[in-house]
């Protein structure tokens, strides 16, 4: 498990985090093109604690949003 604080974003900002993870049974050798990916709202306070598999990894895209752009989607 990692521990991401995104206290490097904008204060008073929001952003729509794109997260590219493994999934729960993801695996280099058993299950390597196991993934997901997750839309979440986050802000400068938000933290994060991800999955990471064995030779896994994940990436996550940031997109400053507007109030219009986060209906339906989870706050971190």
């Amino acid at each position: 498990m990692s521990t991401i604080f995104f206290s490097f974003l904008q204060p008073g900002k929001t952003y729509i985090a794109t997260i590219y993870a493994d999934a729960k049974d993801a695996h280099y050798k058993t299950n390597p093109q196991a993934y997901t990916v997750t839309k979440l709202v986050v802000t400068n306070k938000s933290k994060l604690t991800q999955l990471c598999a064995s030779g896994g990894g994940y990436a996550i895209s940031f997109l400053e949003s507007n109030k219009d752009q986060l209906k339906g989607l989870k706050r971190l």
